[in-house]
């Protein structure tokens, strides 16, 4: 690599590092161990992530008192890890069905994936 590629590179790399910007790949290409899926350090972060948002759907489900029969019905569903296809499946209703009403849902919940 000729020396002006490298010094716009270093340059570059230094911003970043400046700004506060964290890079997901090692200098190989390869991913860090704490963003690669295939490492324990990503499946306990997740394994957490996915603890918490369990913990605090079915804390929803308990609490909140205007949920429709079917509503409550496909929360509850979701709550034991089911996904708008098996909930369909398991309550005889569309999946487009299941699937608005768990984003529906996730929104009034406080859990909604856009944030």
């Amino acid at each position: 690599m000729e020396k002006a590629s490298k010094r716009l590179i270093e340059k570059w790399n230094r911003k970043l590092k400046l700004s506060g910007f964290t890079d997901i790949e090692n200098a190989d290409g390869s991913l860090k161990a704490e963003i690669d899926p295939r490492t324990l350090a990503n499946a306990m972060q997740t394994k957490d992530i996915r603890e918490n948002y369990q913990a605090r759907a079915e804390e929803f489900l308990c609490n909140y008192r205007h949920f429709s029969s079917i509503d409550r019905k496909i929360w509850a569903a979701h709550c034991t890890g089911l996904g708008a296809v098996r909930i369909s499946k398991l309550l005889d209703i569309t999946m487009y069905k299941a699937d608005t009403t768990l984003f529906k849902l996730r929104e009034l919940s406080g859990l909604s994936r856009k944030k």
